[in-house]
């Protein structure tokens, strides 16, 4: 290259000749190039991974949001030194006490005592499980607001998507931007997406349509009859109810621990606490106390299974009343056998159960705990197969940090290298126009 450079400069040593063959070296050197032109950017996107992705996104979303409630719900009915069943075990036990000294004022105080403790722990775990459900229901208020913003931001996008592209341009990043929101949308509401006209529209598992073009119905909420948060969408100026089966994602989650979870829970805690009152009070009735013999219930009687663990309460309050004996009138001193009935209650098969009262109690721990267990093995196969799916949408859609940055070092070791030849050519025409002189 040298060599034509100075045979094509040397000749009259003009500054023609010495341009004319700069010129051509730059074209050997291959910049003397026809300028390129970018005609238009296109989206690298796997339509059939995208929407598997908001479909696990759908799925994972459900699972997660599931996740703190039930983890309150395992507190409930925990197996701690304190709980349902310790409070059961000690009520029926300090009825074999009074067995051992029927007449003693202690040991009948602290039947009394075992009773309300046992029923005090019923109405607090009534009053937890309905604390649980008010914080689902405070979750659910908390996000209706963002997720009509993005609904709103959806339509605003469809609307700018459209009147970009009929000119001719592409709205890339608009495009990505809705696809994001949509993701968002799919993991928090499971919404169904479809493309009409160059615009995407979205609609709850049920059909109802969310977004329709440039236009939204939005979420709305009231309260029912219990005071619950009630989730319904705005269609033609009238709000439509949903439930957990309207809709997908997270608040598919909320709404099933809310109206199915808990309140099969409370039934349980109910039919426990009704069938305890119902045994006790039956037994009860059937001995005799050291006052006038009259037959009491131990428990105040409660009239529908519906709400017993809330109202289960002790109907006695003097202990002289509390029947140890089984002679008809005032007990004899020494009459345990109604005490000796009562703490054999508290291992025998209740009609209304089918179970003992320990082991009715130790099936709703294992539900819940089982529960929990299947939710946290569900959300890691979740997060796993939407990973699986993430990664091969990157491997169709996404940039490799590590070839960019081969690539990046490339281009910067060959604008040095050029930098580096040019000056070198600057040196050698110095060193030809100095010859001239």
């Amino acid at each position: 290259i040298l060599g034509i450079l100075v045979e094509i400069s040397l000749p009259g040593f003009g500054a023609p000749g010495i341009i004319g063959s700069f010129l051509i070296l730059l074209s050997l050197l291959g910049f003397g190039a026809l300028p390129v032109n970018v005609t238009g950017i296109a989206r690298a996107q796997d339509i059939f991974l995208t929407g598997q992705i908001n479909e696990q996104s759908a799925g994972l979303g459900e699972q997660s949001s599931m996740s703190e409630p039930l983890s309150e719900l395992e507190q409930v009915f925990s197996v701690s030194d304190n709980n349902l069943s310790t409070q059961i075990d000690q009520f029926f036990t300090s009825w074999q006490a009074l067995s051992e000294n029927p007449s003693g004022m202690t040991e009948r105080n602290d039947v009394l005592l075992k009773g309300q403790n046992l029923a005090q722990t019923l109405n607090s775990t009534s009053q937890k499980l309905d604390g649980a459900v008010a914080s689902v229901n405070s979750d659910i208020s908390s996000r209706i607001g963002d997720l009509n913003a993005q609904l709103k931001q959806v339509a605003g996008l469809n609307a700018r998507i459209f009147q970009v592209e009929a000119s001719g341009q592409s709205d890339n990043s608009d495009r990505d931007q809705r696809d994001l929101l949509i993701k968002n949308l799919s993991q928090s509401l499971g919404v169904k997406s479809y493309n009409q006209d160059g615009m995407v529209n979205l609609a709850l598992t049920n059909g109802l349509p969310l977004v329709q073009g440039s236009t939204y119905n939005p979420l709305a909420t009231s309260l029912d009859a219990n005071n619950n948060v009630q989730l319904g969408i705005s269609l033609s100026g009238s709000d439509v109810a949903l439930n957990q089966n309207s809709v997908g994602g997270e608040m598919k989650g909320l709404l099933t621990v809310r109206d199915v979870t808990i309140p099969a829970l409370k039934d349980k805690l109910d039919q426990l606490a009704y069938n305890l009152t119902d045994a006790v009070n039956t037994q009860h009735e059937a001995g005799t106390g050291l006052n006038d013999g009259t037959s009491r219930p131990f428990f105040t009687p409660l009239s529908a299974q519906s709400g017993a663990a809330a109202q289960i309460g002790v109907a006695i309050a003097d202990p002289k009343d509390v029947a140890a004996g089984g002679s008809p009138g005032p007990a004899a001193s020494g009459d345990n056998s109604n005490a000796l009935a009562m703490f054999g209650l508290g291992s025998a098969t209740i009609a209304g159960l089918g179970d003992s009262l320990d082991g009715f109690y130790s099936q709703i721990v294992s539900d819940v705990g089982v529960a929990k267990q299947q939710n946290t093995t569900a959300v890691s196969g979740a997060q796993d197969a939407l990973t699986q799916l993430q990664n091969l949408r990157d491997s169709v859609a996404g940039v490799s940090v590590d070839d960019e940055m081969v690539t990046m070092v490339q281009y910067q070791k060959g604008y040095q290298a050029s930098a580096q030849y040019l000056t070198t050519v600057n040196q050698m025409m110095d060193t030809l126009l100095s010859l001239k002189s």
